[in-house]
Order: C-alpha cells, then structure tokens, then sequence
C-alpha cells in the first residue's frame, strides 16, 4: 500500500462511457493512474482509494458537463469541490504517468 500522503491530485480525463484518472503526489508523481468505467459503484471506488491516500485531495476535471454529471455528482455528495482544467493539461500527464508504469 502507497504511504499517506499530505495532499493528492485527482485529474480525471472525462470520457462518454469511462474516465482515465490520474492521482498524483505534492511532487507530480504518479501514485496510480487508470480506467474508470462510467458506472457510482466504480466512482465511489476511486474516491474512496484516492480519499484513503490524503485527508486532503484534489479534484480537477476537463469537463464540467455532460459525460462528467455522475462522477460531478458523486464527489459534490460527498463535499468536493472539483475543479476545471483544459483537457490538454490532461494529455502530458496520462502519457507520463503510463511510460512511468510501463518502465517499473
């Protein structure tokens, strides 16, 4: 299991039928990154882990409609505040973070 951390990042790539979340530590280094399947059960799982890694984490999404409305609606039910970033902020990291796991 990962240490816990002071603070966390959630950047989530918002997608119609799944997500690819990032979590990342105070020194951008990947702790996890995977595919979320569009479904609560599989969100309240990754909120749960990523809340299980800090008392305080942050949320960021590339979409703050549409395909994002049930993973929006999960976190603010559960008093997050996320926050919106361009989706090309995004792209950079998700391919770091996989060259990252492939290597290890």
């Amino acid at each position: 299991m990962t240490q816990r951390q002071p603070q966390v990042w959630a950047g989530t790539d918002v997608g119609k039928g799944h997500h690819w979340i990032t979590v990342v530590d105070s020194d951008g280094d990947p702790l996890w990154n995977r595919k979320l399947v569009n479904f609560e059960s599989n969100i309240l799982a990754a909120f749960g882990e990523a809340m299980g890694m800090s008392d305080h984490v942050t949320w960021a999404l590339d979409l703050i409609d549409g395909p994002a409305s049930l993973l929006l609606e999960v976190l603010g039910s559960h008093g997050q505040n996320p926050r919106y970033v361009t989706g090309s902020k995004f792209a950079p990291s998700r391919r770091a973070s996989a060259a990252k796991a492939r290597a290890a």
